[in-house]
């Protein structure tokens, strides 16, 4: 949400902000929509807000036309709308606010409130990442990476991607301590990976810890070290991340860094399993097989097993055809 905050030296009071905004002054009311819908001096009131933003709008206030765009994103004192919110966040960021073109971007991504367009998401990405936006710098890079609206280039979603990072932005640093990992556009660099991992697990980044503990967990740019492995897949793994729930499970099976615990591997493989996780629903289905951390059931096993095949896991899929389970 953005919504512009009151320059004290604009106005003195409240009084003086609506007396201006009476008469018709544009930033005046932009102020008032932006005091009423976030609180600030006066009782929050989105009704109010919104119309003192749709005023200001109207007259091509820059700041309000992203205001009153979050509104109908949002239904803060107008009935929710995306083609109406799609509508104001595009006179913004014809007016070059970097924000709305991030946020027109993302509508065409994503077919909010329009149909799907790949192009037009990463011409107004595009432009929004000229200006430093780092956010719309990292959907810029996803945009090559992936190859939709553009074709697919490794080297230019490394270039977007570093630009984001540069700037501190933690999806940016992950991405390009992926791109170092795999090789995505630049030389693989585990050490540079662990680097820019390391910035985006500082930062909170639970894939970030993930990946970091998987370097730790395989030396790979990092001295070995399982003890830091297991403690950056339980940060993780308490965030709700699945993969690195299932790996806190692995080490707990194999003693990993921290006192092997079957039972405690099995917990932590359901946890993952139960956010869809395909390793995580392969290892409680082997758990359950087997016996291990669980009392043995073949047939919930086999559950298990088979919806980890239905999502892709290699292991699975095998494991099945052994048993000569249709896969």
């Amino acid at each position: 949400m953005l919504f512009c905050c009151p320059s004290i030296s604009y106005c003195q009071s409240l009084e003086e902000y609506e007396t201006a905004a009476e008469k018709g002054d544009a930033n005046a009311q932009a102020i008032l929509g932006s005091l009423y819908i976030r609180g600030n001096v006066v009782e929050k009131n989105y009704e109010i807000g919104a119309r003192w933003l749709k005023k200001a709008a109207a007259q091509g206030h820059v700041d309000a036309q992203s205001d009153l765009a979050v509104c109908y994103e949002q239904g803060l004192g107008v009935t929710k709308n995306y083609t109406e919110a799609l509508h104001w966040f595009k006179k913004a960021a014809e007016q070059g606010s970097a924000y709305a073109q991030y946020c027109v971007g993302d509508y065409y991504k994503d077919g909010t409130g329009v149909h799907v367009n790949y192009k037009e998401a990463a011409k107004w990405y595009r432009l929004s990442a000229n200006q430093g936006y780092s956010a719309a710098q990292v959907k810029l890079g996803d945009i090559y990476y992936l190859g939709y609206g553009e074709a697919k280039n490794f080297n230019e979603a490394y270039k977007w991607y570093m630009k984001a990072a540069e700037q501190g932005n933690v999806d940016g640093q992950f991405d390009v301590g992926d791109c170092y990992r795999y090789g995505y556009g630049v030389e693989v660099n585990y050490v540079e990976a662990s680097k820019w991992y390391k910035k985006a697990a500082d930062q909170g980044n639970a894939g970030a810890k993930t990946a970091l503990g998987m370097l730790y967990c395989n030396g790979s740019g990092v001295s070995q070290d399982y003890e830091k492995a297991f403690l950056y897949f339980m940060d993780a793994a308490r965030q709700g991340y699945p993969a690195a729930q299932n790996n806190v499970g692995v080490c707990y099976k194999k003693g990993l860094g921290v006192a092997q615990n079957i039972y405690e591997a099995f917990k932590w493989y359901q946890k993952s399993a139960a956010l869809g996780n395909p390793e995580g629903l392969f290892n409680v289905g082997y758990c359950y097989y087997y016996g291990e951390g669980v009392v043995e059931n073949v047939q919930e096993g086999i559950k298990w097993l088979t919806a980890a095949a239905q999502k892709g896991n290699i292991n699975a899929q095998r494991f099945l055809r052994q048993l000569n389970k249709q896969w």
